[in-house]
């Protein structure tokens, strides 16, 4: 399924980011069958230069897509069924690193105070942060630590998988080009 939403927060960034954004959802098999049956929630961060999109559709050589895989493993018992929701953060810059940015925009409140309840209203999810989590890859991972540490209240699990860090370490040299550069105002 997919949501189409407006977003309010986003309004006003510098960076001419899209305020319109598509929120994939994948529905459990049991969804259409339980028809009373509440589901707990997962939000899957993309990584660097990927969108919600691109994650849920993307066909893996020698495997079987995302999608399937979820049909299979929730359907097995091997998952507990779940809805998961693939945000579109992606941006001019290749993404957001899910932070609230001047330049870029209020991601962080995008997935917590407009996507979250955009879920919770739509769908037959439980609501409620101990049943909510939130998980990413490299950027998606960073986002996932970021968002479960700062927004406590939205989401109550996390799980990031090589997640982007230690910025102090890898971008010191790319910090002090960027500082140059503006400051000679190329």
């Amino acid at each position: 399924d997919t949501l189409t939403l407006t977003s309010r927060v986003l309004e006003g960034n510098l960076a001419g980011v899209s305020l319109h954004r598509e929120l994939p959802v994948y529905l459990p098999p049991q969804y259409g069958t339980e028809r009373e049956r509440r589901f707990p929630v997962v939000f899957y961060l993309a990584g660097y230069s990927g969108w919600g999109r691109m994650k849920i559709a993307a066909e893996r050589a020698w495997d079987e897509p995302l999608w399937a895989e979820f049909d299979r493993k929730m359907t097995s018992g091997e998952l507990e069924p779940a809805i998961v929701a693939f945000p579109d953060c992606f941006t001019s810059s290749g993404g957001s690193q899910y932070v609230n940015s001047p330049a870029l925009g209020r991601f962080a409140d995008h997935v917590c105070d407009e996507l979250v309840p955009a879920v919770d209203a739509h769908y037959r999810t439980l609501a409620d942060r101990d049943r909510r989590g939130v998980m990413g890859k490299s950027s998606g991972g960073f986002g996932a630590l970021y968002l479960g540490m700062t927004r406590p209240d939205v989401f109550g699990l996390v799980c990031s998988t090589a997640g982007d860090s230690q910025y102090d370490l890898t971008m010191v040299g790319d910090i002090a080009k960027a500082a140059q550069y503006i400051q000679i105002g190329r």
